[in-house]
């Protein structure tokens, strides 16, 4: 096992949990534009999960990429390609239009632009979905991890470790066996 892949492992949790976690901070004040913002970074940490639990060698790729190599091998759209239909770009791109670049779409998510739920006719649109959105990509992106884990470091996955994560997303799908909601 190399030591550089659980380094890139480690290295790409870390990051998309501070994404996470500072997108909760923002959501929490109904800060939801730039929460949004860390959201469509968040799903290319998803992305580069998913590609390091499915190829020993992609995480050392990952982390000796040059600038030039990583905008190659690494953007958004690439990752996509490697996934082999994983990742929707419909997805991507919605995340992008409404918070990943500023784009009149983007107003939506802005609380001097939202119109409140008693309006006549009622508004089409309660940013506060993206919390249900953040769900989403989180149970992805634990997925993902896991995986990656397993693959890089089996000597540390115990099968307690991830045993509540992975109980809590399968009670969510039980309970609601498609919250997709279509991704924004």
């Amino acid at each position: 096992m190399a030591e550089g892949a659980r380094r890139a492992v480690g290295i790409v949790a870390q990051m998309g949990a501070e994404l996470a976690l500072s997108a909760t901070q923002l959501y929490k004040p109904k800060r939801w534009y730039a929460g949004a913002a860390l959201i469509r970074q968040l799903i290319e940490v998803e992305y580069l999960l998913f590609l390091f639990a499915t190829d020993n060698d992609e995480p050392e790729r990952w982390l000796k990429a040059s600038d030039a190599e990583a905008k190659k091998t690494f953007a958004p759209s690439q990752m996509r390609e490697r996934s082999a239909g994983r990742f929707r770009v419909e997805e991507y791109q919605t995340h992008c239009k409404i918070g990943g670049h500023p784009r009149v779409s983007g107003h939506l998510l802005l609380r001097e632009h939202i119109t409140p739920i008693s309006t006549s006719p009622p508004k089409l649109f309660d940013p506060s979905i993206q919390w249900i959105d953040l769900a989403q990509h989180l149970e992805r992106f634990s997925t993902h991890y896991m995986a990656a884990v397993a693959r890089h470091s089996p000597t540390n996955v115990y099968p307690d470790r991830f045993a509540k994560i992975a109980q809590l997303a399968s009670d969510w799908r039980i309970s609601d066996p498609n919250p997709d909601i279509g991704h924004l």
